[in-house]
């Protein structure tokens, strides 16, 4: 487990590449007015698909009156609440841990509706890699689901009633980052799992480390020469 701040994440880079350009033949009248009935076809059968979308629509007389509300949350925040709720840049209550239980509640449904006949289902899209996660739940308005990869997600909640169909569908996006807790107010199994990682760095050295664990291993020595090469030369960031 990391215990770090949240992984810096790059823009992906993309090259615009020109085409040559290529002289066109000239297009008769006759193909012309081909192109015009074309492509008012191709406008009515827009239309058209517009208007069947419309008309095969779920029940949405639930969707447009409901406020069902989307919350997030996992072992911690009910006892020290929200984490990063200073930070401008993130919403209080949309922030999540990867490879930690995440708890998706749908609240505030109308009263007409019988919970025990909705089905929840959640859906998490990575925006940076377009990994998936998804779970659905047969017995209350709530979804588990453990986000794999720091980086910005976009959830996609819905609620299916039995009889009615869908009642509840809404994208939410959240941010998933790493949260450094003090030690005093982790959990008995994350302090335990804390203690046996840091044991395992001081003791085994990098090349055993990494031929045991894989290369991203980093030995207790690595860390100290790093943090000796950041801070020491401008106490300022004696922090890092």
């Amino acid at each position: 487990k990391s215990w770090g701040c949240g992984a810096k994440m790059e823009d992906d880079k993309q090259h615009l590449l020109g085409s040559p350009t290529v002289e066109k033949p000239a297009v008769s009248n006759k193909g012309k007015y081909f192109g015009m009935v074309s492509a008012g076809l191709i406008v009515l059968g827009v239309a058209a698909k517009n208007k069947f979308s419309e008309v095969n629509k779920p029940p949405n007389s639930f969707l447009e009156k409901n406020n069902v509300e989307v919350s997030f949350s996992n072992e911690y925040t009910a006892e020290h609440g929200h984490p990063a709720v200073d930070y401008q840049w993130v919403k209080a209550g949309y922030l999540v841990e990867p490879y930690r239980k995440t708890l998706i509640t749908m609240s505030n449904l109308p009263d007409e509706l019988d919970v025990s006949e909705i089905t929840a289902s959640c859906k998490a899209s990575h925006i940076q890699s377009g990994e998936v996660v998804h779970a659905i739940n047969t017995r209350n308005m709530q979804c588990d689901l453990v986000f794999t990869k720091v980086g910005d997600y976009t959830v996609e909640t819905s609620l299916h009633h039995n009889e009615k169909g869908i009642v509840h569908f809404a994208e939410t996006d959240t941010i998933s980052r790493y949260v450094r807790r003090d030690l005093r107010k982790l959990s008995s199994s994350d302090l335990a799992d804390y203690m046996d990682a840091a044991r395992v760095m001081y003791d085994v050295v990098l090349s055993d480390g990494q031929t045991l664990y894989g290369d991203d291993y980093k030995d207790m020595a690595y860390f100290v020469d790093l943090h000796l090469t950041n801070s020491v030369p401008d106490k300022q960031h004696d922090r890092f």
